[in-house]
């Protein structure tokens, strides 16, 4: 969406546009629950959209996997992919890192 440079108010527009079949009926019932469409925001719709997807003990387990993450036998191309992977799952985390990481001489 920010590459596309979507304005918020049109982004749950066009996810919702590429949802089929389960993800459909998935959809057509949160709006449902809705008087006024207008009211599901994009946070309103990521929040459910990853709760019904990425459960919270999904993302537990994935942040704890990214935690324990270790090159071992991986090479680096390989390890660079899956902490890419596990990373949307701690965004926080890796900002942490980041930011350390560029304060290092």
């Amino acid at each position: 969406m920010e590459v596309m440079r979507v304005p918020q108010n049109h982004r749950v527009a066009l996810a919702t546009f590429y949802l089929v079949r389960n993800a459909r009926h998935w959809w057509e019932s949160v709006q449902r629950r809705y008087q006024d469409l207008s009211a599901i925001t994009w946070q309103l719709f990521r929040a459910a959209f990853d709760s019904q997807y990425y459960p919270l003990a999904y993302q537990n387990l994935k942040m704890e996997e990214f935690v324990q993450l270790e090159q071992g036998a991986m090479t680096v191309l390989e390890y660079e992919k899956k902490f890419n992977e596990l990373s949307k799952y701690c965004i926080l985390l890796v900002e942490d890192r980041i930011r350390n990481a560029s304060c290092l001489p």
